[in-house]
């Protein structure tokens, strides 16, 4: 399933350590729902990459057929 990542940065919590989040949006059954997902970095440098890398952009995503709600992105 398709979907489309809304917004993608870098953050830095002061504490748990430093990630990007990366926030999506997809549609089943013309339902929309969204998710995110949180992937850790030490270097704010490539931290940064992978935002630009993936911001505004489709990506697959894994949804539960029971639960459409659940939902994984699959970062490539």
């Amino acid at each position: 399933m398709a979907g489309l990542v809304t917004s993608a940065h870098f953050e830095k919590p002061g504490y748990g350590g430093d990630y990007v989040l990366l926030r999506y949006c997809f549609k089943v059954n013309d339902e929309s729902f969204d998710g995110e997902i949180r992937k850790p970095y030490f270097n704010e440098n490539y931290a940064n990459a992978f935002a630009r890398r993936h911001a505004d952009r489709e990506l697959k995503v894994r949804v539960n057929p029971e639960h459409s709600e659940q939902s994984f992105p699959e970062l490539g």
